[in-house]
């Protein structure tokens, strides 16, 4: 039994990469690589640092939605320890997608201070993780009432018909089915909003920075259809996916494919050196003073 978990623990990784590469290789068929390398090169290096300090500041509003849901199940952190412990969370889902995982650790090291239950733990996460998908619906929804893409307006009616429903189902389970959520379902979901938010202004900084010249608003509904594509778990850091959506979707939305695909390669740059903060953080200094901070208490 001890083997056989053992044989499967770098298999789910392996896997990932595996997704990853065959989605890349098929994208590379679609492309001219040259080219694509030639519109990075060219990418405005001060539309890249605000790029990078916007998508941070969506992941600084991302650890403060979390506290919002660590509330209701009497975890008490400071803002600080918690953005620390969110940074290392994303250096272990993007650079050690297997064994623990970024989530993983979370529940680990919570569940052994403050004695939590892993279940509630879990439901916590999980609701973050949901809460933040529902923003993308609705923001994905309001792009879609500013502009239905021309040759495919059948299919963006019912995109945009799909997301407001799916924005109110959630209100009504929140409501009705997870009450103990429920409270801070509202306010996260507020801030779910300003996360996209920010995302969305660090893709257009990149467009920007690429020199794109055409309709903003397409480049930005592939964006977060490609988000919510990436957050399937079967690719390591949305690597492939987004491009597939990209390539496979710039026919419909009459796209630059090349320009497209250039700018989900330094979308998913910036994510990977953001990510390395979370090695800053000592594991063990986290630990210590989350261990004090609830001794205090």
């Amino acid at each position: 039994m001890g083997q056989t978990a053992t044989w499967k623990k770098p298999l789910k990784p392996l896997l990932k990469i595996i997704v990853s590469a065959a989605a890349l290789y098929l994208v590379s068929r679609k492309i001219d690589i040259q080219e694509t390398f030639e519109v990075i090169k060219s990418m405005d290096f001060m539309w890249l640092l605000l790029a990078i300090i916007l998508f941070n500041a969506s992941q600084w509003l991302s650890a403060k939605r979390l506290l919002q849901f660590f509330q209701p199940i009497g975890i008490e952190i400071k803002y600080r320890d918690n953005l620390l412990l969110y940074y290392i969370g994303m250096f272990y889902n993007l650079f050690l997608p297997g064994g623990l995982g970024g989530d993983g650790y979370k529940v680990y090291l919570l569940n052994n201070i403050f004695k939590t239950p892993v279940k509630k733990l879990i439901a916590a996460l999980l609701h973050d993780r949901v809460n933040g998908l529902f923003g993308l619906f609705s923001l994905l929804a309001i792009l879609l009432l500013i502009q239905i893409p021309e040759n495919v307006t059948t299919y963006g009616n019912l995109m945009l018909f799909g997301c407001l429903l799916a924005v109110v189902a959630y209100s009504v389970v929140m409501r009705w089915i997870f009450k103990g959520f429920s409270q801070a379902a509202f306010p996260a979901y507020l801030s779910s909003m300003g996360i996209q938010g920010f995302q969305v202004l660090t893709a257009l900084c990149i467009l920007q920075g690429l020199g794109l010249q055409g309709d903003y608003i397409l480049y930005l509904q592939l964006f977060l259809i490609s988000s919510i594509v990436s957050v399937i778990p079967i690719t390591i850091g949305g690597v492939g996916a987004r491009e597939m959506v990209y390539v496979y979707g710039s026919s419909l939305f009459a796209i630059d494919q090349n320009l497209a695909v250039a700018f989900t390669l330094l979308f998913f740059l910036i994510t990977a050196l953001s990510s390395l903060l979370g090695v800053i953080p000592s594991t063990e200094k986290l630990k210590a003073v989350l261990l004090l901070q609830t001794n205090k208490d």
